[in-house]
């Protein structure tokens, strides 16, 4: 999941846009925790919204807008070990194939250079997906 939030430039933390009193006066707050913003918001977008409403916001020039890939706990290890497993398999029947293709008739030999083929083009997906995963 992506998110994206507002950073204070020069304390480097998550930041918002607080009012404290009716004069009309915003403050910029930092958090240990996001507060998601829409992903298409800019800066720019943001202070045209509030100098639109005569609204003042103390300390916008100190902020910036990230954004985040947010990953479950736990996820990215099962997910690396399950694109893992074609690479492991590949290994394995290639393995099995050196050791044996001597004592294979010619069917089994046809079966397990497709599985081989197979398997090849299950790697090259895992080895895009991994290399662009972070």
């Amino acid at each position: 999941m992506k998110f994206t939030a507002l950073i204070h430039k020069t304390h480097g933390e998550f930041a918002s846009i607080e009012s404290f009193n009716e004069t009309g006066m915003f403050e910029v707050c930092t958090h240990s925790l996001p507060d998601p913003i829409p992903e298409d918001l800019s800066i720019e977008l943001l202070k045209g919204y509030y100098d639109q409403h005569g609204l003042i916001i103390k300390g916008i020039d100190n902020l910036e807008i990230k954004r985040y890939d947010f990953f479950e706990e736990g996820t990215i290890g099962a997910d690396i070990r399950n694109k893992l497993s074609p690479i492991k398999n590949l290994l394995t029947l290639l393995t099995i194939y050196k050791e044996q293709k001597h004592a294979m008739d010619w069917d089994h030999k046809e079966y397990f250079e497709n599985k081989i083929i197979e398997l090849i083009e299950e790697c090259k997906e895992s080895v895009t997906y991994l290399s662009e995963l972070l």
